[in-house]
Parts: structure tokens; sequence; C-alpha cells
């Protein structure tokens, strides 16, 4: 201890008398554009692994690289927000755009460049940050649970998903966001319908895929008119432009009917339960702490800034909405007996909460609601993996068989503890500061909004002391001999413990960002 106490003193005195020079943020963008090339790379790599020798060497390599992408997606996210500023390690400039290549679509009436544009901001380092970190806990779960292990396909689709989502949070124009937001869809259809644990498996996919391809058709054409309109589809650009109120509505109307299926709201969310129910384990977590997250994040770039007067006028009746959802789904938890199910409800529950956040359009409404879906990427996750390790152990997800916990294994009862906290959104953990913020943007807008959003409120701390107190205690089962947690399964879950108390504690870590791009 004297030796690291010694060499830190002599590190800090060098760093403080020979500062660190100052970062642009062309270099930053040159950095993730590496990550994203390092990405594009590896799926196609490991088509040609031997499948027979070398999967462990397979998961292996991909661990590592994604353990690159995950500390320049850690490094890209501290240097933007100030981080490393006592250090000297600063950031000049908090955006970054370039334009990648551009397409001409002369068949079109009018002259279109499809411009592939890559933005880095602090809006969208968050969940990039989010995304990398997720998915590199995915393969290290997978590669340390015998009955979790991943064959070739699925590592190669959980990639193309990584690569997809990577690309769609960079997105600065409509065609290649729009390319990416489909671009998941396809590799969770075949994760789902060919991995999946039951008979089931195949209607589950189907919805999933027709659900989210049908919604999406008016919003690709929404797409072509705004760019045919403007000539060009890069979201800068389109930001300046003057619709019709008409014509905005309606292609308010095609977004936002996408967005609702994705994140989903009601009436939409019927796909998600009964996908999360068949998908395996590490597909759920990908489905609730990442996939979720894309309409939100479509919100924030295409619905508030491209159709600003529609957004406006509708925002009574997302809000409505929104209660609605929250509302009715939380009470569908008391009557669930799958445990998959519940936690699926449950992320119906707190996206509706973010959604809300977004059209209060205050300042505090919005860096709650992205600090919220930030939130729910990390609790989710971790629900999704104890679920996991339950099934792993017991071999069954029905309440009525699950109980005790806590007395059979500590450490895995006191990590679950923590997270339904943070569920629950208690202080201390990241949905503390996020709810809180929304629920004051909210009472400085509509009063009536605000009564009915703590009655929702009221209801998640309800449902989380009610399945905690069940799963964690609850009366006397048939089922013993619960293993406690392995080491790697304590990496997983802890490191997401440590980040929910973390951003709980310091929020401003991740909303400085935020703040400087709304």
């Amino acid at each position: 201890m004297d030796i690291v106490r010694v060499f830190s003193k002599i590190l800090f005195a060098f760093i403080k008398h020979h500062p660190l020079p100052s970062v642009s943020a062309d270099s930053l963008g040159k950095v993730l554009l590496f990550c994203v090339v390092l990405n594009a790379i590896i799926p196609f790599f490991m088509v040609y692994l031997n499948t027979s020798r070398g999967i462990k060497l397979t998961q292996t390599v991909v661990i590592s690289a994604l353990s690159i992408q995950t500390l320049f997606s850690w490094l890209l996210f501290g240097i933007s927000r100030g981080i490393f500023a006592p250090i000297g390690f600063k950031m000049s400039g908090l955006t970054y755009r370039a334009e990648i290549v551009k397409i001409p679509l002369n068949f079109l009436p009018n002259s279109i460049e499809v411009n592939w544009i890559v933005l880095f901001d602090g809006f969208g380092s968050s969940f990039i940050v989010l995304t990398s970190f997720v998915m590199l806990l995915c393969f290290v779960y997978s590669f340390n649970s015998p009955k979790e292990l991943l064959s070739r396909n699925q590592i190669l689709l959980l990639l193309i998903i990584n690569f997809s989502l990577i690309n769609f949070f960079i997105a600065g124009d409509l065609f290649f966001m729009f390319f990416f937001y489909e671009g998941v869809l396809f590799p969770l259809f075949l994760l789902i319908g060919t991995f999946g644990s039951r008979q089931r498996r195949i209607t589950a996919a189907f919805q999933l895929y027709f659900y989210t391809f049908l919604g999406s058709i008016p919003m690709l054409i929404s797409c072509i008119y705004l760019s045919n309109l403007a000539g060009t589809d890069a979201l800068y650009i389109l930001k300046d432009l003057k619709l019709d109120f008409d014509i905005e509505s309606l292609c308010w109307c095609s977004f936002f009917l996408s967005v609702a299926i994705k994140t989903p709201l009601l009436p939409f969310y019927i796909w998600l339960p009964e996908a999360h129910r068949e998908a395996p384990t590490v597909g759920s977590v990908i489905l609730a702490a990442l996939v979720l997250k894309m309409g939100g994040f479509l919100i924030i770039r295409v619905l508030l800034p491209i159709f600003p007067q529609s957004s406006l006028y509708f925002a009574n009746s997302v809000n409505v909405i929104c209660i609605l959802g929250m509302i009715y789904c939380g009470l569908s938890i008391f009557r669930e007996t799958d445990l998959k199910r519940i936690v699926a409800y449950s992320s119906i529950v707190h996206m509706s909460y973010s959604t809300l956040g977004f059209f209060t359009f205050q300042l505090s409404g919005i860096t709650g609601a992205t600090l919220g879906m930030f939130a729910h990427g990390l609790i989710s996750a971790g629900m999704f993996f104890a679920v996991g390790m339950i099934y792993s152990r017991y071999g069954a997800l029905n309440l009525a068989e699950l109980s005790q916990i806590f007395s059979l294994s500590r450490y895995f009862g006191f990590l679950l503890l923590i997270i339904f906290i943070g569920n629950i959104g208690l202080p201390g953990t990241a949905n503390f500061p996020s709810e809180l913020a929304i629920f004051f943007a909210c009472a400085s807008t509509n009063f009536y909004i605000t009564y009915f959003l703590a009655i929702g409120i009221l209801i998640n701390g309800t449902y989380n002391i009610w399945l905690a107190s069940k799963l964690l205690y609850g009366p006397a089962n048939k089922l013993k001999g619960f293993e406690d947690v392995s080491k790697a399964e304590v990496i997983v879950l802890g490191s997401l413990v440590c980040l929910i108390v973390l951003f709980g504690c310091f929020p401003s870590t991740i909303t400085a960002g935020y703040i400087n791009f709304v």
C-alpha cells in the first residue's frame, strides 16, 4: 500500500507540473470512428472461426474487443463531461459532426443527397457507453455460465445488434438512422425465434417483427418526404425546415407511431412481455436495456427539434397515454406470476415515465427523462441478469415456486435487493434524481398530470416491494440448494449496482452533457 501511495503522489505531481493538452471534438470523433470500424470488422471475422474447437476462443476475442470498445466509450464519456479537467485533460467543443459518404438519389423528383453523418455529443455519448457496457456484461455472463453459453450464430447476431445500436446512437441523418433503427429487428427476430426457451418463441418473434416493422413503414415514408422537400436528410438542416402545420402533424404521427411501438407505450406494448418471456437471458437484457431506448432517442433527435409545433400540440395526448400506461401496466403486474413478464411490465412503466418527461418541454423534464432512460438501462439489465441466474438454478420462473432467496443466497439476495431499491427510485439510486426532475417539471406545467403521476409512482413502489418480499422472503418452498453467485456473476451484478448508486449520488456526471445539448 505504501508503494501505491508513493507512486500516486509522483504521478499527480508530474501531471500538475506537466498538464495534458486540450482535446478537440475532432480528435474525439476520430476515436469514436475507430470504435465503429472495430465493431464493423469483428462480426464478419467471427463467421470464419471454427465452432467445434474455437467457441471459447471466439468469446475471449469478443470480450477483449468489447472491453476495448467500452474503455474508449468511457473515456469519451468522461472527457465530454469534464471529468478529467482537474488533471488538465479537457475537451474544446461539445459536438463532433462528420460526413462519411454522400449518396445521390437521382431517381426521385428532387435531387436528394443521402449523407451518412456521424454526430457525437453529450446526449449520444451516454447511450454509446450504455451499449458498450451492457454488451460486454452479456458476454461475460454467458462465457461463465454453462447453461447460457453462446453459439457462434448467437455471437454473430449479438455483434450485429451491437454494431447497429452504436451506429444508431451516433447517426446524424434520417436514412442511416432509420437503417440502423431497423437493423436490430432481424437479429432480434432470429435470436428469439431460434434460441428462445419455449414453443411460443415463434409467435413471440413474429409479434416483435410485425409490430415494429409495420409501425416503421409510415416513418420511412415521412423520411423520404422530408428529405425530398429539403434536398437532404441531414438532421441539422431539417431542424430549420418550415412545414405547414397539417403536414408537420402527419409526419409527427408517423414518427410517433414507431416510437410508441418501440418504447413501447399503451396500447402497443402487447409484443414486449411475450418477447421477453421467450428470449434467452442476453436477449432480454439487450431488449430492455438498449433496444427500448431507441424510441426515446428518436424523440429527442427528431420529434422535438424537427416537429416542435406538433409536439406541443399533441403533448397532452402523449401525457395521458403515458399516465394510463403507467397505471394500467403497474396494476397488471399484481396478476402476473411469471417473473420475466413482471419485469417486462415494469420496463413499460419506466419508459412511459421517461416519455412523459420529454413532453413537459422543461429543461429539468428532458434531462430527467434522459437520465431515467440511462438508469432504466442499468436497472433492467440487472433485473434480467438476476432472473437468468434464478432460472439457471431453479429451472422455474413461476413466482409461486420462488421465495426465500435471501436465506439461501446472501450475496445474491443483497445485490438483488439493491436493484429493487433502484427500481423503486429511492434516494441514492439513479432513478431518484430522474423521477424527481420529471415530477417537478410536470408540476410546473400541468397539475392534473402531476396528480396521476404521483399515483403511478405509488403503484411502482408498491409492486416492487410486493415482488421483493415474495422473492427474497416469502413462504417456505420445496426448492432448496440455491447456489450463491459465482465470481463472474458478482462482477456482472456488482458493476451494475455500483453504477446505479454512483449515478444516483452524482447525477450531474450524466446530465452535464444533456444540459449542454438541450
